[in-house]
């Protein structure tokens, strides 16, 4: 990890140390407006992309949008037929709380929360009268104007079940999470303080969002329970949560579900965040039963989800989402300064010192194809573990026979030309092609039945190039065309004999003159 990124806030390390891993240089710009954030850009081969946490390109600006207002987060999914917990607003310049306290008696239980604030800010829980009500209303439209103008609130049913993150990317759910409010495990000595000053000795836990977990505010738990709570002497083993929100930002931890969650939650989540226009979202479902076939409830969509519960969970198996969005930059990674694409045509030229000074081998290219392909023999492999091949064989104009070898490659399950699956060895060949030069991945195929002895495929088209089908750059040789006439009547022949050779005898050498 380089020195640039040490610094920065959990979720923006795991993405620039990833990032790092596979050759993207990273730069870090401060934000005058956010100053716990910051935005990153990253650049490899002509291409680049920006991020801050899991705000990135993905997402569209009308999508950030919608995030930040849940009452507007709430009208789209429920147009969308996406249940969400029965919910109403208190406009902030309004103090008639008659709509909310008959909401209250309708539902027996409420929550009330900002319309606009993240990480549980402003949030009360288990509601249950009046006075309990308006405590909760100032105390929301207090944290509401700390963030916003706005100081309008939610008041909304508190339904049954356990809350869990769902983290999608890209239209995919690739983890689950349940959080649990921060908590402390008696010994039937230790007040709860010291129980609590105890935990944030792990070397794990730090401020907000700079380690894998988050330190537990004392002042916040006074806050919570009363002054006196800190005082309590919890049983052995007893388990006591401190804080009633389960943020990972306010002390609490997480468990990874991923495995257990059912596929129609998870579709629920891409779905939803499909409806709020994210390409990366953090979809908070409660649920009566994780495994499917309970009730779900949608209770908040998330922009710029942290990703360090899934990575650092405290019970289960750690997912490496980084990867997982870093791939998803990848793909969208646009060419710096968006120079336009260089055209080719069906068929083109391409050199390479691999093929010997000056010398141009056609290739066809085909969209259809998503890894390129090239002419190979003689692959073998030695005891070391490196690769050899030739470059074409001997009955093709271009062999030369100069051995390659490599300890770079990988293996690559490939759809041929007949439907059948192959297996490939795939290389990294430097090509010229249309005047751009690129180190392209290549699978090492038997073309000698094709008509061109390289195939150009999408991993070397996509975000490099642009394909005129009207253009074709290159003629095949003669042995070339030779091979490809041949290829075609043997497949007629072998369609049907007969036909083929009342049709083609006057043609073939040695037949007798059937007049």
């Amino acid at each position: 990890m380089s020195e640039t990124i040490k610094g920065l806030k959990i979720t923006n390390r795991l993405l620039s140390e990833e990032a790092e891993k596979r050759g993207w240089k990273v730069e870090i710009f401060d934000s005058t407006h956010y100053s716990c954030q910051a935005v990153l850009r990253a650049e490899k081969d002509g291409k680049e992309f920006v991020y801050s946490s899991t705000l990135t390109p993905l997402t569209s600006a009308c999508g950030y949008l919608i995030a930040g207002d849940k009452w507007l987060t709430y009208d789209l999914l429920k147009s969308a037929d996406i249940s969400t917990p029965e919910t109403i607003m208190i406009p902030g310049d309004s103090n008639d709380f008659s709509e909310a306290e008959a909401f209250l008696k309708k539902h027996n239980c409420v929550i009330v929360k900002p319309t606009c604030t993240n990480h549980g800010d402003g949030i009360t829980m288990n509601i249950t009268d009046k006075n309990q009500l308006t405590k909760a209303i100032a105390f929301a439209r207090e944290s509401a104007l700390k963030e916003s103008d706005s100081a309008a609130i939610l008041v909304q049913e508190q339904v049954e079940g356990k809350e869990y993150r769902f983290l999608v990317v890209d239209g995919k759910c690739i983890a689950v999470a349940n959080r649990r409010p921060a908590f402390v495990v008696g010994d039937g000595k230790k007040t709860v303080k010291e129980l609590i000053n105890e935990k944030n000795q792990n070397p794990l836990r730090g401020e907000e969002h700079d380690k894998p977990l988050t330190k537990i505010n004392l002042d916040e738990v006074a806050k919570t329970n009363g002054e006196d709570f800190l005082n309590f002497i919890p049983k052995l083993d007893e388990e006591i949560n401190v804080l009633k929100t389960s943020n990972l930002s306010r002390g609490g931890e997480a468990v990874n579900c991923t495995d257990l969650a059912a596929p129609e939650l998870k579709s629920l989540a891409e779905k939803a965040a499909a409806r709020c226009q994210l390409g990366i979202a953090g979809v908070d479902i409660i649920t009566t039963d994780i495994r499917g076939g309970g009730k779900n409830y949608i209770i908040e969509v998330n922009s710029g989800p942290g990703i360090r519960m899934h990575v650092y969970p405290s019970v289960g198996k750690p997912i490496n989402v980084a990867k997982h969005i870093i791939n998803a930059l990848e793909r969208n990674a646009h060419p710096i300064n968006h120079q336009p694409k260089t055209v080719i045509g069906r068929s083109e030229y391409i050199e390479s010192p691999f093929f010997g000074e000056g010398v141009k081998v056609p290739a066809r290219t085909d969209t259809g194809a998503r890894v390129a392909s090239i002419w190979a023999s003689g692959i073998s492999m030695s005891k070391d573990g490196k690769l050899h091949f030739h470059l074409f064989d001997k009955q093709s104009e271009f062999y030369t026979g100069k051995k390659h070898e490599t300890d770079e490659y990988r293996i690559a399950v490939v759809r041929n030309s007949t439907g059948q699956e192959e297996m490939r060895f795939r290389v990294k060949i430097p090509i010229t092609i249309a005047g751009k030069s690129i180190n392209a991945s290549f699978t090492l195929s038997d073309r000698s039945i094709n008509s061109y002895p390289i195939l150009i495929g999408r991993n070397i088209i996509n975000n490099k190039f642009t394909v005129d089908v009207t253009q074709n750059k290159c003629e095949l040789t003669s042995k070339s065309k030779s091979k490809f006439i041949a290829k075609k009547n043997n497949n007629e022949l072998s369609s049907d004999p007969y036909k083929f050779y009342e049709k083609h005898a006057h043609k073939i050498v040695g037949v007798k003159d059937k007049r």
